[in-house]
């Protein structure tokens, strides 16, 4: 289990059904009005995928549209705030995210305001967008995807508090050390901006967050 408490569950064969029926019968058992699922993992292993495809199975399960996406990439900095940090290089890192603005939205579906935008990012103009995704009035489960949010420090640490089922999506290194160079590519860099980004940027960031895999209620093997 790798640092693993007792008392997570390390998954290596799932489907995203069955990951959306854990989230109902915890979502039951809880009798919340609202739900947040929080999927955590190093870049590169498949997050976005499988938050994507676990809002349509719980929606598929329940019969409704009750389920919405809302993920951390959201909430980067703006190149032009990055850059006045010195942080453009290092565009990914922990401290290149707005995690106040983060935690304030999840904050606000706790508490069940709906009917506004959650931001998102575009790999095509690598920017955030900020009429990104629109949470009805309908929404009561949210499924929240990044690569921080099981991290305990400073403010990133309150947003444990606000997760009711914890899930971790482990990925080997060169898994996706190949994933993220081609993202990269594919993104606007060459073959050697792509591969200083992996080693300087992605690797050093996917070791920090494995620290807190331990904290999951649930660990997929990817």
């Amino acid at each position: 289990m790798r640092g693993c408490l007792k008392a997570c569950a390390v998954w290596h064969d799932w489907t995203a059904r069955q990951l959306a029926e854990r989230a109902l019968s915890d979502w039951r058992s809880a009798g919340a009005s609202t739900f947040i699922v929080g999927i955590c993992g190093p870049p590169g292993a498949g997050k976005s995928t499988l938050a994507g495809q676990l809002v349509e199975e719980i929606e598929a399960a329940a019969g409704s549209r009750i389920a919405e996406l809302c993920p951390m990439d959201g909430f980067h900095f703006s190149n032009e705030r990055l850059a006045r940090m010195g942080r453009a290089r290092y565009k990914g890192a922990i401290d290149t995210f707005d995690v106040d603005g983060y935690a304030s939205m999840l904050e606000k579906l706790r508490r069940g305001e709906r009917e506004f935008f959650c931001p998102i990012y575009s790999r095509e103009i690598h920017e955030v967008v900020a009429d990104g995704i629109w949470i009805g009035k309908d929404v009561r489960c949210i499924v929240t995807e990044g690569n921080y949010l099981l991290c305990q420090s400073g403010r990133w640490a309150t947003l444990k508090a606000l997760l009711d089922l914890k899930i971790y999506l482990r990925a080997e290194e060169p898994v996706i050390g190949e994933r993220l160079h081609a993202r990269h590519m594919t993104g606007g860099m060459n073959a050697a901006e792509a591969a200083r980004k992996v080693a300087e940027t992605d690797l050093p960031n996917a070791t920090l967050i494995a620290k807190s895999e331990h904290l999951a209620d649930l660990i997929l093997m990817a």
